[in-house]
């Protein structure tokens, strides 16, 4: 198994919310799915379960979804699947901030998310990782949003980080908690944001 600071060229798998009980959803599934496919044809030798949400739900806390979804990979595409997890994001910009925080040599980064999150992470990745990294999108209809809410996110996150460069980025890390969790300022950002700015909604 290659360690977290070798990998030079992976796949990001950007997770979602299980149920309540702990399941993946079907919509996580079908990205699951085209990762699995997308490393088989050797796209890249590793890839990386991305995901830890319980913010807004604190019963979800428990359920690491970077774990759940590696655990189905795992049972659907064969053992011998090569995976690394990034189990402490709960938001899609700690998704690319944890993975360029953990991976540090990364080359090239495959990101594999729902069509309709496409722009909002094509513009995230782009500010996380410059030109450090080759990026390449591979999107599926996971039916996991609505274009009005991505519209209305993708607008809010291009204001909250536009004075955000990919060299200013890691400023937003924190150090490891108690627990070794990674913690990131975004949700503090994020908040200071939608109080101080009439045009954030």
């Amino acid at each position: 198994m290659e360690t977290y600071t070798q990998i030079t060229n992976a796949i990001l798998l950007l997770g979602h919310k299980p149920d309540l009980q702990g399941r993946i959803q079907e919509g996580v599934k079908i990205r699951a799915n085209l990762a699995a496919c997308l490393y088989r044809n050797g796209i890249a030798p590793v890839i990386i379960p991305s995901g830890w949400y319980w913010p807004k739900d604190d019963r979800l806390k428990a359920f690491r979804e970077a774990r759940i979804v590696e655990k189905y990979l795992h049972e659907e595409h064969g053992d011998d699947i090569n995976t690394l997890c990034e189990p402490f994001s709960t938001s899609i910009p700690e998704n690319l901030l944890f993975t360029r925080v953990i991976f540090p040599n990364l080359q090239r980064l495959t990101i594999v998310v729902g069509q309709l999150f496409e722009a909002r992470v094509r513009f995230l990745a782009e500010k996380t990782f410059g030109n450090t990294v080759q990026l390449r999108i591979e999107t599926c209809n996971d039916g996991l949003s609505d274009v009005q809410n991505e519209k209305r996110l993708l607008t809010n996150v291009k204001c909250i980080v536009s004075d955000i460069t990919p060299d200013t980025i890691l400023q937003l890390m924190l150090k490891p908690d108690d627990a070794g969790n990674l913690r990131s300022q975004w949700t503090a950002l994020n908040e200071a944001h939608k109080r101080s700015c009439p045009l954030h909604t």
